[in-house]
C-alpha cells in the first residue's frame, strides 16, 4: 500500500514540475500550423527553395532522379514567380490566414487557403513530427 502512495506522489509531483511550454508541445496547434503556412509560402515568394523544403514531410523532400529538393523547388519558384499574378496569390493566401478553415486533431491538420500551397491540392494537409507541422500534401 505504501509503495502505491509513493509511486502515486512521484507521478504527481513529476507532472507538477513539468514545465506547462512541454506539455503544450505534445501535440501541434492551430497557432502553430498558421504560422507553418505563412513561413512556407513567405519562403515561396522570397524563392527560397530550401526553407520549402525543411516544411515538407518525407518523402516530399527527397531527392528525385539525382535532383535534391532544394534544386526542384527552387527551379519551380523561379517559373511560378514569371507567371503574372504569381505574387499576388501568395500574398492572398498570407492574408487569408488569419480566418482559413483548419481542421486539427494536434497531429494531423488541413488547411483550406484561396491557392493550394501544393499543385492540385485545394487543402493542403500537415503532420505534426519532430515538435513541427510538416506538409504532406
Amino acid at each position: 500500500m505504501r509503495g502505491r502512495l509513493a509511486l502515486g506522489a512521484v507521478t504527481v509531483l513529476v507532472g507538477l514540475a513539468l514545465p506547462v511550454s512541454a506539455l503544450g508541445e505534445a501535440t501541434g496547434t492551430v497557432a502553430g500550423l498558421r504560422a507553418q503556412v505563412k513561413r512556407f509560402v513567405t519562403a515561396e515568394l522570397h524563392d527560397d527553395g530550401a526553407t520549402v523544403c525543411a516544411i515538407l514531410n518525407a518523402p516530399l523532400n527527397n531527392p528525385r532522379h539525382g535532383v535534391s529538393c532544394a534544386a526542384r523547388w527552387d527551379a519551380s519558384i523561379k517559373a511560378s514567380l514569371a507567371r503574372s499574378g504569381s505574387r499576388k496569390q501568395l500574398h492572398a493566401d498570407i492574408a487569408a490566414l488569419r480566418s482559413a478553415a483548419i481542421s486539427s486533431d494536434g497531429t494531423h491538420a488541413s488547411i483550406t487557403t484561396p491557392y493550394p500551397l501544393l499543385a492540385g491540392h485545394a487543402r493542403s494537409h500537415f503532420y505534426w513530427t519532430d515538435n513541427c507541422w510538416m506538409l504532406t500534401s
